[in-house]
């Protein structure tokens, strides 16, 4: 951080790797254990509510993945206009995903 990047952090493709290397095995095993349950499950209830939070997760997931070349694409103008617009376009249907299904959880336990 200094005058130069305007006090604002710089990620360098080090740091990018290192995210890779979280990550991927994190995806995979969500991805994997998404699988397995969905498999499982005989309740059609269920499964449609797995698959939301499912959809919600990877959402949000993308959602991190791009804040994290937003910071590291520091030249790349086009990518840095066009985020902010497609981050709202991700991030408000992950969190009504994700939150609709807690709250029916949450009803589902009261009843």
């Amino acid at each position: 951080m200094n005058f130069e990047t305007n006090w604002s952090p710089y990620y360098n493709w080090k740091f990018l790797i290192a995210i890779y290397i979280i990550y991927i095995p994190l995806h995979i095993l969500i991805i994997k254990n998404f699988i397995k349950r969905y498999q499982t499950s005989n309740v059609q209830i269920f499964k449609k509510k797995l698959l939301l939070l499912f959809i919600g997760v990877q959402i949000s997931f993308t959602y991190l993945y791009g804040a994290t070349l937003y910071n590291t694409w520091i030249d790349n103008e086009l990518y840095r206009i066009c985020y902010p617009i497609f981050k709202l376009v991700l991030l408000l249907p992950a969190v009504f995903i994700i939150v609709y299904i807690t709250i029916n959880m949450e009803m589902e336990k009261e009843e």
